[in-house]
C-alpha cells in the first residue's frame, strides 16, 4: 500500500508541473515526456484524435469505464451498469 501511495504521489507531482517543463524542454526531452505519459498518439486528418495514457496516469486521469465493471450476460439478463 505504501509503495502504491508513493507511485501515485510521484505521478501527481509530475502532472502538476509537466506543462511548464514540457514547454521549456528540448525536443529530445519532450519525446521522453511523451513516452512517459502516453502510450501513443492517434492522428487523423492532421489532428490528434486519441492519446491513451501510460500507467499510472491512465488510472488516475482516465475516469470511469463502467463497461469493464459489468460482465456479459449468460443465463440472467444483462445489466445496464452500476449506478456509480
Amino acid at each position: 500500500m505504501q509503495q502504491a501511495r508513493k507511485a501515485i504521489d510521484l505521478a501527481l507531482q509530475l502532472a502538476e508541473s509537466c506543462h511548464s517543463s514540457y514547454l521549456k524542454a528540448l525536443p529530445e526531452v519532450r519525446r521522453l515526456w511523451n513516452a512517459a505519459f502516453f502510450k501513443k498518439f492517434v492522428i487523423k486528418d492532421k489532428r490528434v484524435e486519441e492519446t491513451p495514457y501510460q500507467e499510472p496516469f491512465a488510472t488516475i486521469f482516465g475516469g470511469s469505464d463502467k463497461t469493464t465493471l459489468v460482465a456479459g450476460a449468460e443465463f440472467e439478463p444483462a445489466t445496464s451498469g452500476f449506478n456509480i
